[in-house]
């Protein structure tokens, strides 16, 4: 769980600077490269959980409309899972 930790400590830590967001990326890469095959596992099952419980009820809608539909937020939703 350490790398989802630091996915939700550096997404919410961005500001939007391509310089942050390059640094955060290489952190990651960083992380990665010493996490265990467990451990990245998990990561993309909790990942894979998210888009089945979160993004699959709205899919429909989102490749008809190519759009998000309203009063839904799933950029936030990712940035809060730490996926942005």
């Amino acid at each position: 769980m350490a790398l989802l930790a630091l996915m939700r400590r550096t997404s919410s830590s961005m500001s939007g600077s391509w310089r942050q967001t390059l640094a955060a990326s290489q952190a990651v890469r960083s992380l990665c490269a010493g996490t265990s095959t467990e451990e990245l596992a998990e990561f993309r099952e909790s990942v894979a959980r998210f888009a089945v419980d979160v993004i699959a009820p709205h899919a429909e809608e989102i490749d008809r409309a190519n759009n998000f539909p309203a009063g839904v937020d799933l950029w936030r939703e990712m940035g809060g899972f730490g996926l942005l």
